[in-house]
């Protein structure tokens, strides 16, 4: 565990898992915005292609001056006679009126659009709302999940202590505020992981300056597969010795495998008590990893879905864009 001090030190990759995150944040809100400007667009193709039609494509917004968040079909009639008060909302006297059905049918395309000859452009349209709606859902959903999960870390649990006194570095003014405000309730906990991974590196040299077998070092690294680093053990400068063919690569240096090289109690007692802090630190430093990591993958599926949603709402047929 960590001590509970007010001058704990932290790592120096504190800041780089910062940009990390807050690099994510940006490509989330630069997707999300390209998608609204394809609803945008969207929109006018259809206004163009159908100028007459009482069946519109309507870009849902919670200001008049925002990027849209949606398409919807809406259809245009006349305001009643009975409320001359109620300015209409449509061009040429007419009012806007939302389709209650969230998906394009036959009766919509034959009753009110009265469009039957132009039926697949109308199919188009809608193939292509929706995946922009698809698109615009996976983003914003991992955005608010993301801010979410740093927003509920404000505090430290029960299993932290120590606090470090680091001003967080400036963020991008890209960033909508509830992004920001993410991102300052991360920081806090990116320095209290950095406390872990110096605990880890300063472990090793404090086992490999006086080691209990020549045999067995301790080493912090960093690979592709530890983006954030662990502490293991390396056997003679390799891996752990396997019990049989059939095991995996071994991490814990379990009384049995001490065993096996026919080391003295003596010696294995001294490395067990080395193994024992390694596994509780190694707990800790899985429990932010595993919470970066979360995010990464949640943050990295909903891009892939978002371009795979902007593929999808390319123009296929003729006429359509």
């Amino acid at each position: 565990m960590m001590t509970g001090s007010s001058e704990l030190s932290h790592s120096p990759e504190c800041e780089e898992y910062f940009r990390e995150l807050e690099t994510l944040l940006l490509d989330l809100h630069f997707l999300r915005d390209k998608v609204s400007k394809e609803m945008q667009g969207l929109s006018r193709e259809y206004r163009t292609s159908f100028r007459r039609s009482r069946l519109i494509l309507y870009e849902k917004k919670r200001e008049p001056e925002s990027r849209p968040y949606g398409l919807y079909w809406a259809k245009l009639c006349r305001p009643p006679a009975t409320l001359p008060e109620i300015p209409p909302s449509g061009s040429r006297g007419t009012w806007k009126i939302h389709v209650s059905r969230r998906r394009l049918d036959h009766d919509l395309i034959y009753l009110l659009a009265r469009e039957a000859k132009r039926e697949g452009l109308l199919w188009e349209f809608e193939r292509r709302a929706l995946a922009l709606n698809g698109a615009y859902r996976a983003v914003q959903r991992a955005l608010v999940g993301i801010e979410q999960r740093f927003l509920t870390r404000t505090e430290p649990r029960r299993w932290e202590s120590g606090t470090i006194d680091v001003d967080a570095p400036p963020v991008s003014p890209d960033l909508r505020p509830e992004s920001r405000r993410a991102l300052g309730a991360a920081w806090p906990l990116l320095l209290r992981m950095g406390a872990v991974e110096v605990e880890l590196v300063q472990m090793a040299g404090r086992y490999n300056a006086g080691p209990a077998f020549e045999g067995f070092r301790m080493s912090f690294g960093r690979d592709e597969d530890h983006p954030y680093g662990r502490l293991s053990w390396l056997h003679w400068g390799g891996r752990l010795p396997r019990l049989n063919e059939l095991e995996n690569a071994r991490e814990n240096l379990t009384d049995v495998v001490l065993r096996r090289l026919h080391l003295p109690e003596s010696v294995r007692r001294a490395i067990a008590r080395h193994e024992l802090h390694r596994r509780q630190m190694t707990r800790l430093h899985r429990r932010y990893t595993g919470l970066l990591g979360e995010v990464k993958r949640l943050a990295r599926k909903a891009l892939a879905a978002a371009d795979a949603g902007l593929q999808a709402a390319r123009p296929r047929l003729q006429g359509a864009g």
